[in-house]
This record gives structure tokens, C-alpha cells and sequence, in this order.
């Protein structure tokens, strides 16, 4: 996989179809070029090559820890901590629009370290007490 990235690698998922696997962590920068990719990468396997989510640098993310990914439908699903977004843990990557996207209003004050996707449900666990409208101790 080329030179990989400079620090760790904490989840993945998987495009079976378009042979890509998208890579979150601790990271910054990814293959031998050194490409700045701030916390979320993708590989792509057909081409054998890095490639930066565009605009994770310079507008999304400052320090993020990727812990979390999901994928389904065109989009990737990212769990984080110090997401620089109004949702602050999770977003998501519009594959076709190669845009990131928060999702509803998100859930604050918060980390989250797993994700999956059943059908068309988003199912996401980790310490938060808020996820859009919801609390859980109503």
C-alpha cells in the first residue's frame, strides 16, 4: 500500500464495489508523497494509490482522531474527536459530490467510537448524552 500513513490507523471501511478502502485515525499525512490528509484517507485499490478526502486540512478537522467509520450508499461515515464542524462527531463523505456534510445536528459534546449500518439506519455508539433532538435521559 505505497508508504502508508505517519501514525495510527484506528478503523476502516470498505466500497466492495468501487475497490476503495477508506482509512481513519491519528494521521496527517499518507503514501510517499507525503499527501496531507488529516484523519480520513482512501485507498484505492484498482489504481494502487492515496488519495486526501478534499477539504479535511484546511476547513473540517485540526487534530482529529478518526475512530470510527462506516460506509454505505456513496457515503463514507466518520466518528471523530475534534471534528471542526457544527455536529462536532460525526459527518459524512459524499462519495459523488466529494463533500463533507454534517449530519442532522449531530451529536455534541461527544465522542464516538463505533458505527454500522443496517439497512438505511446509521446505528452509532460511544459517550454522548445528545444526538440531534434526542437525549438519553429523557
Amino acid at each position: 500500500m505505497d508508504s502508508g500513513v505517519n501514525n495510527p490507523v484506528l478503523s476502516f471501511a470498505v466500497d466492495s464495489v468501487n475497490d476503495v478502502i477508506y482509512v481513519g485515525g491519528s494521521f496527517e499525512t499518507v503514501g510517499s508523497g507525503a499527501t496531507n490528509s488529516r484523519a480520513v484517507a482512501a485507498w484505492n485499490e484498482g489504481g494502487a494509490s492515496w488519495s486526501a478526502m478534499s477539504g479535511i486540512a484546511s476547513s473540517l478537522f485540526a487534530a482529529v482522531h478518526a475512530r470510527c467509520l462506516a460506509y454505505s450508499d456513496g457515503k463514507v461515515f466518520v466518528g471523530a474527536e475534534n471534528m471542526d464542524i457544527p455536529c462536532e462527531a460525526v459527518a459524512y463523505w459524499d462519495t459523488g459530490g466529494a463533500s463533507w456534510n454534517a449530519m442532522g445536528t449531530g451529536i455534541f459534546t461527544a465522542q464516538a467510537y463505533a458505527m454500522a449500518v443496517i439497512g438505511d439506519n446509521l446505528y452509532i455508539g460511544g459517550n454522548f448524552a445528545d444526538a440531534g433532538d434526542y437525549r438519553d435521559w429523557e
